[in-house]
């Protein structure tokens, strides 16, 4: 259960290594628990280029959001990962460092944030929890 979730809108273009700029790390409220990235990405779902050509984060992103933001647990995204197709070993890295470390960021990644237009007042997080995998299916319902 997230009590502070921010939705921060911001294009995002094929292929890109995306690293938030200062403006945008600054619409971010300090009590953020649950960042949700709208890259607008997300309306490529059914075209090859958006797990082909997709954006991908850059791996020092993890570092600023966790210095930045200690109460942050989880990044959610519409795009198919982190990871750009293109960029896989910065995408290897950006893994390592968002799940790793001292303070351990989770990813939600594929979310169809296509209705969502304002910043949820709470969300929750329902994984199915299955045993032995590194990932799994994720339902999450926003309140507004």
């Amino acid at each position: 259960m997230f009590r502070s979730p921010f939705l921060l809108c911001r294009d995002a273009i094929e292929n890109e290594i995306i690293c938030l700029s200062e403006r945008e790390l600054n619409r971010i409220p300090p009590q953020t628990d649950f960042l949700i990235i709208k890259t607008g990405f997300g309306k490529f779902r059914t075209e090859e280029k958006y797990w082909k050509s997709n954006p991908g984060f850059s791996p020092k992103l993890a570092g600023i959001l966790s210095t930045r933001y200690p109460l942050l647990r989880v990044v959610g995204m519409d795009i198919i990962s982190i990871t750009s197709f293109q960029n896989r070993e910065i995408g290897r890295e950006a893994h390592r460092n968002f799940l790793g470390g001292a303070h351990p960021i989770l990813l939600i990644e594929d979310m169809d944030l296509s209705l969502l237009t304002n910043i949820p007042t709470s969300v929750m997080c329902l994984p199915l929890m299955i045993s032995g995998l590194d990932g799994c299916p994720v339902t999450i319902i926003a309140s507004f």
